[in-house]
């Protein structure tokens, strides 16, 4: 847990630093969230269903944002403790899983770390997180968009990962696309 402190810690004062040398002393801004699944567990007779052992169970999750003019960075932290009855065991303490660092413009963006996409409606390429399930299949590593006239660039190089318990990243590498708009 200190380290994931100590990473957090580096990552925010990283981030005002390199904001403060691209922003003319503007002041950037921190949002957050954070989502909590807490169940206390019961023995139930009617249906035979057995409680945990510690009748307890909670999966939380801490997303914080901060903002300075075009550049953004960005952490989530998720905590098992202990999770959930029906997902993973292999889901326990605290664990630093998204992270992202990103530089937008009105005609060109890009992102380094951990990022969302979808082609389409989906049907081909779609990640996405759904806490309610356990699931989060997000792209490690980087995005780039560039807007023109007539066209729009769009480029992704990065690993497939999938979140059951086991932050792991696969084999499949994305590469770029070009979309005539």
């Amino acid at each position: 847990m200190t380290r994931i402190r100590i990473q957090v810690l580096a990552l925010v004062a990283l981030s005002s630093t390199l904001t403060y040398a691209q922003q003319d002393n503007k002041k950037g801004y921190l949002t957050g969230s954070f989502e909590t699944n807490t169940i206390y567990y019961k023995d139930d007779s009617k249906t035979k269903a057995e409680s945990p052992e510690d009748h307890f169970g909670s999966n939380n999750y801490l997303k914080l944002d901060y903002y300075q003019g075009k550049f953004a960075v960005g952490v989530q932290l998720e905590a098992y403790e202990p999770v959930l009855v029906g997902y993973p065991t292999e889901l326990e303490k605290a664990k630093l899983t998204n992270y992202y660092v990103s530089w937008a413009d009105k005609d060109f963006s890009v992102t380094a770390g951990t990022f969302y996409e979808q082609f389409g409606s989906g049907l081909l390429f779609r990640s996405w997180e759904d806490r309610m399930l356990g699931l989060n299949n997000a792209v490690m590593g980087a995005f780039y968009l560039q807007l023109q006239e007539y066209c729009k660039v769009e480029g992704h190089l990065g690993n497939s990962t999938f979140w059951n318990g086991l932050f792991r990243h696969t084999s499949t590498w994305r590469r770029c696309k070009l979309l005539l708009i």
